[in-house]
């Protein structure tokens, strides 16, 4: 997947097409740039409150995901036309939450799932916490990366070949809720423009 994903490509609401066509030819390239930075903020918002509503399941400390998508999120001017108005989030992580999908390494052999909260957020070539070692796991594929804690052992990371990941059915806000977004703002510019 590419670093960039195109989120808007308005597949414009008949009210909203109806809109943009009332207005003439030269004014239509304005109102899809008025639309297109309504929607990064529609887009920010939604990732900010995602933020807000999203405590790591571990009760680790966060990574902040949706605060950085929400920084990865902008209007691209240089995309808009006459038809159309473009947000991108920079953040090639977004793609794994919209669509779904496997994750295999491509740095190292295994990928390391944290198990305690002082690998969350690490990577074990960071080298962070010492002692570490590997410790293969019987009939599969993968093992564990751990220290010795006296006679026991301290597992930090399973380390597995891959991790098919769910789409997050709310990794992007309502379409109603972006379309009554865009149709009020478009509403507004249409206005002016008459008056």
């Amino acid at each position: 997947m590419s670093a960039e994903i195109k989120i808007l490509r308005d597949e414009a609401t008949p009210a909203l097409s109806s809109l943009h066509a009332s207005l003439a030819p030269a004014r239509r390239r304005a109102l899809c740039g008025v639309l297109g930075k309504k929607l990064e903020g529609v887009y920010r918002a939604w990732f900010r409150s995602r933020e807000a509503d999203s405590p790591n399941k571990m009760g680790w400390p966060r990574q902040h995901f949706w605060s950085r998508i929400a920084k990865a999120t902008a209007f691209d001017p240089s995309q808009t036309t006459a038809e159309r108005a473009v947000v991108v989030v920079s953040d090639p992580a977004i793609g794994m939450k919209v669509t779904g999908g496997t994750i295999r390494p491509k740095q190292a052999k295994f990928l390391a799932i944290p198990l305690r909260p002082e690998a969350y957020g690490v990577r074990p070539s960071a080298r962070t916490i010492p002692g570490i070692f590997f410790v293969r796991s019987k009939g599969a594929n993968g093992g564990f990366l751990a220290t010795h804690e006296g006679k026991a052992l301290r597992v930090y990371w399973r380390l597995v070949a891959k991790v098919t990941q769910q789409a997050d059915p709310r990794a992007l806000p309502p379409q109603s809720q972006v379309a009554a977004e865009l149709l009020r703002t478009a509403s507004s510019f249409v206005a002016r423009q008459r008056s």
